[in-house]
């Protein structure tokens, strides 16, 4: 029956249950189940029922590297943990979609907001602030007018036309719609002035102590779906990003995901498919059109970039997000930050458990005729553009970089070249456009090794690109990369008839020695500058 049952293409594990009921001696059958599947290598459970009976045949199974449980149900939320764990690294290494990538904000005109913050003692922005830094990373809001008297406020609002939402304007009241201070829907001047004074007097008597210098004025926005994007710092995991159902249904439905920045399109997808609200987004409901899930992935992987760039917030709250068919707009946002940090003195990075992407390693490089390409990290969505690289090698190229010729490169093979850690990795790739389609003509690897003091590196342009220095080139930035990453020495293998690698190597002062008759051994130290020293060869 073992033997039947692996043989099944469609069954991916097994779980064999023994029963003191019959003929069958324990310790038989268990031997039979070990010797069966010896001749698979998918996985095998086991859950012999009893206790000093069956105690030999479960010592036998554990030897025998066959996990055995007591009872039948934790046999099976082992195959659910099993099956988890399995999904999570396929959806770990799924190739996201390539997004557009927004120009870099204003950093300088942001970094004021928090500096002026700051010297006023204020630890939360105000709303029109918090919404500055969204829409300099592309995140569309409701623009609010901050006005002072109820004359300003129905100008205000007539300028921007009616119906209009008024809010209280204080950084020290959070939750303005809980405590009553916000209206919404006001449709006339006369109507705004009244409302302002009611904000007013409901605010003088709810909040003595805190100052309130007026209201906001925004243009009122309804219909779509009620989401909410946050962002709050943990003190075990850093900086961590929440979505979920937001306006008056957050807190009823606590109906959310969390994810770690920095996103991309497949986590922010992940993060959305992993509410309740996802089936509603994505199919309608009531009449109301299916939202745009890609317009709520920019938006996700924007915001994460957002808290990736400034380490300074504490807290980011986006809510609602109001997103109507193919429309997106965030309709309050507050942000709170650490009055105390100085980014200068922060580790890079040191509020993320994962390291993000090190646009810091960006740069152009200009071929020896003269045309341009950018050399930057890999990422998860380059794998297309890989295989079209992996396509244009020669067997011989092929043969020098992997030491064998790679009919078929599989998705697996692949993910583990765009899918890597940049603190223990680095893929450098040389990306150009030619008539109007971009793709990558060349990769330099870097893998750090266990001692964390050297990494091997290996690099490899595509045919038609080769001859124009750019190999070299590749090279020469590895090795600053490999410095700037503290490791102390980096080498390299390369094929005794790769002369070109050799040369190179030689270049830029590596040691070249051989290893057998086929291979040679090339060792570069980091700790003395022996670039400027090329080497006999």
């Amino acid at each position: 029956v073992l033997e039947i049952c692996f043989g099944d293409p469609n069954s991916d594990g097994y779980l064999a249950i023994y029963t003191p009921m019959g003929a069958a001696d324990p310790v038989e059958t268990a031997r039979a189940v070990i010797e069966v599947s010896k001749h698979t290598d998918k996985p095998v459970l086991s859950c012999w029922l009893g206790e000093e009976d069956v105690s030999e045949a479960r010592s036998l199974l554990r030897t025998n590297s066959i996990p055995t449980f007591p009872t039948p149900e934790r046999a099976v939320a082992a195959f659910m943990h099993m099956y988890e764990y399995g999904r999570n690294l396929e959806l770990l290494f799924e190739t996201p979609e390539a997004m557009p990538v927004s120009p870099s904000p204003e950093m300088g005109r942001l970094e004021k907001i928090l500096e002026s913050a700051k010297e006023e003692g204020r630890q939360t922005l105000t709303e029109p602030e918090s919404k500055e830094f969204l829409e300099a990373y592309g995140i569309r809001t409701a623009r609010a007018y901050i006005a002072k008297t109820a004359e300003e406020a129905a100008n205000v609002a007539s300028s921007i036309g009616f119906p209009v939402a008024l809010k209280v304007f204080s950084s020290q009241i959070p939750r303005k719609p809980d405590l009553g201070g916000l209206v919404v829907s006001v449709s006339s001047e006369l109507e705004v002035v009244r409302c302002f004074e009611q904000l007013m007097k409901r605010a003088e008597e709810c909040f003595p102590s805190v100052e309130v210098e007026g209201v906001t004025v925004q243009p009122m926005v309804s219909g779509g779906y009620e989401l909410v994007i946050r962002s709050k710092k943990d003190p075990q995991f850093g900086s961590v990003i929440v979505f979920g159902t937001g306006g008056v249904g957050a807190d009823l439905f606590n109906d959310i995901s969390v994810g770690f920045p920095p996103l991309n399109q497949t986590l922010a997808r992940r993060m959305i498919e992993e509410t309740k609200a996802y089936r509603i987004l994505s199919e309608g409901f009531r009449g109301k059109p299916p939202a745009d899930l890609r317009i709520l992935e920019e938006a996700l992987v924007k915001f994460s970039q957002l808290i990736v760039d400034f380490p300074q917030i504490v807290e980011a709250d986006v809510d609602p997000v109001l997103v109507n068919g193919k429309e997106m707009i965030a309709l309050d946002a507050r942000m709170v930050i650490d009055l105390g940090s100085d980014p200068s003195s922060v580790q890079r990075y040191g509020h993320l458990a994962i390291r993000p992407y090190p646009r810091n390693y960006v740069k152009n490089c200009v071929m020896r005729d003269e045309k341009e390409v950018l050399l930057r990290p890999i990422r998860p969505e380059d794998e297309p553009l890989v295989v079209d690289l992996f396509g244009t090698f020669s067997e011989e190229t092929m043969r020098f970089r992997f030491f064998q010729v790679i009919r078929e490169t599989s998705h697996e093979t692949l993910a583990r070249y765009c899918n890597i850690d940049y603190d223990r990795e680095m893929s450098i790739v040389a990306e150009m456009t030619e008539n109007g389609k971009r793709q990558i003509v060349g990769m330099v690897r870097l893998v750090v090794q266990p001692d964390g003091d050297s990494g091997e590196v290996a690099v490899v342009v595509g045919d038609p690109w080769q001859n124009r220095g750019l190999g070299s080139s590749m090279f020469e930035y590895i090795i600053e990369i490999s410095k700037d990453m503290g490791l102390c020495r980096i080498f390299g293998e390369i094929l005794a008839e790769n002369t070109r690698m050799m040369h190179i190597c030689c270049g830029k002062g590596f040691e070249v020695k051989p290893v057998d008759e086929d291979t040679f051994l090339a060792t570069l130290s980091l700790e003395t500058d022996l670039a400027s020293e090329p080497q006999s060869c």
